[in-house]
């Protein structure tokens, strides 16, 4: 493959999963993860060109979904705090830790893809001994440094990183021993992209403050993360010529299973557990009167309007499912791109009608860019946080 072509392909990739991480940052946690790991599996399946690539493609967006949403049970905004001090101190461990923690979330899901990659077939003894392995790694690490040295990496928080950078850790460890070379390059690839694309991304997002015009420092955190982060992947899998997948066709069961889940359930999940109507109903007005409008009808004909389009968006899901069903089943390799793009336009109409974007859109403030309605979106470190990251109260992620 020619370096151009390459780059064109890992670009196209990187694109999907940034856009992927900037709507993760709205729903947060192991549900908003599903995003970028379902548009990160997809998309490499697309830019692959693989015929057997494309068959599979179903299930690689489904399992990068699962295993990159691992990652959210890591607290990691304290972190980030961290990573905007004046001190060096304060300043040096934030990136540090961010490095670490990006690369857990990225190596779970880049060994799974990579394992599902490789020529001969991962048996269920394997699968169970990894697990096992990786289990037993984090509890290990977890003690070493936890239980018995007394070291907290994220004070006041959870310390589920420790655990998982021990998890990373054995699965390097049994890839190696079980020579599972593709599951070691992506294990390596997925550490590697998303560590860097963590702590380049909060370097982005404190450079973003000294810009000219007002635009939320946390979105460019998360999109540059999901960019970076698909970028290497990507790049680094299409270093070498793939090789076929074990079956001309997945497991049919499964990949049907698997299209409903990433194209159908990760959005009605998003509308189940993330809209709370009676909290987006009051930030929904909040805007509305930010905007002028100020009448209780038209407030309230435009909140059912957004509830009506999300639900909408959920529907969709299915039918755009039920599209992919036949093209996958008639084998219209012709088609593969469609996927990739209904599931990440499905999820930003999801984002833009939640969030009012067209609102904002409409009529923004000046020198003001901002896709994210919740205060957290702008928020900024206290000046005191400057000094001492520890008492800096920003999001929650």
């Amino acid at each position: 493959m020619p370096l151009w072509d390459r780059l064109l392909r890992s670009l196209f990739v990187a694109t999907a999963v940034g856009l992927g991480w900037g709507i993760r940052g709205t729903y947060g946690h192991s549900l908003g993860a599903m995003v970028p790991g379902a548009s990160l599996g997809l998309a490499f399946a697309f830019v692959s060109g693989q015929r057997s690539a494309m068959k599979w493609m179903p299930i690689l967006g489904a399992v990068a979904a699962f295993f990159i949403s691992i990652g959210g049970m890591m607290s990691y905004g304290l972190l980030h705090g961290y990573a905007q001090a004046d001190t060096f101190r304060n300043y040096s461990y934030g990136f540090f830790t961010l490095l670490l923690e990006g690369g857990a979330w990225g190596g779970f899901c880049g060994v799974a893809l990579g394992l599902l990659l490789e020529k001969q077939r991962v048996s269920v003894g394997e699968v169970i001994s990894a697990i096992a392995t990786s289990f037993a790694g984090g509890w290990l690490f977890f003690y070493l440094v936890v239980e018995l040295i007394g070291f907290h990496i994220n004070p006041g928080r959870n310390d589920t990183t420790i655990n998982f950078v021990g998890q990373i850790l054995a699965l390097f460890g049994w890839t190696i021993w079980n020579k599972r070379w593709m599951g070691l390059r992506g294990l390596a690839l997925g550490c590697m992209g998303f560590g860097l694309g963590m702590a380049l991304g909060r370097l982005a997002g404190n450079a973003i403050r000294h810009a000219p015009f007002d635009i939320a420092h946390w979105t460019t955190m998360e999109t540059t993360c999901g960019f970076v982060g698909g970028l290497v992947f990507a790049f680094g899998m299409l270093g070498r010529k793939l090789d076929d997948l074990p079956e001309e066709r997945g497991w049919p069961s499964t990949s049907f299973l698997a299209i409903v889940y990433v194209m159908a359930f990760i959005p009605l999940l998003h509308n189940i557990t993330r809209i709370v109507p009676s909290g987006r109903e009051d930030r929904w007005s909040g805007i509305l009167r930010a905007r002028g409008v100020s009448d209780p009808d038209a407030i309230e004909a435009a909140i059912e309007t957004m509830h009506q389009g999300i639900n909408g968006i959920c529907l969709a899901g299915l039918l755009a499912a039920a599209i992919w069903t036949v093209l996958w089943k008639q084998n219209r390799v012709r088609w593969a791109a469609f996927p990739i793009l209904a599931f990440n336009l499905l999820m930003l109409s999801f984002q833009s009608f939640d969030t009012f974007y067209y609102y904002e859109l409409m009529s923004p403030a000046k020198n003001h860019v901002n896709i994210h309605t919740p205060d957290c979106a702008t928020s900024r470190a206290p000046a005191g946080a400057r000094e001492s990251t520890s008492t800096w109260n920003g999001c929650v992620r």
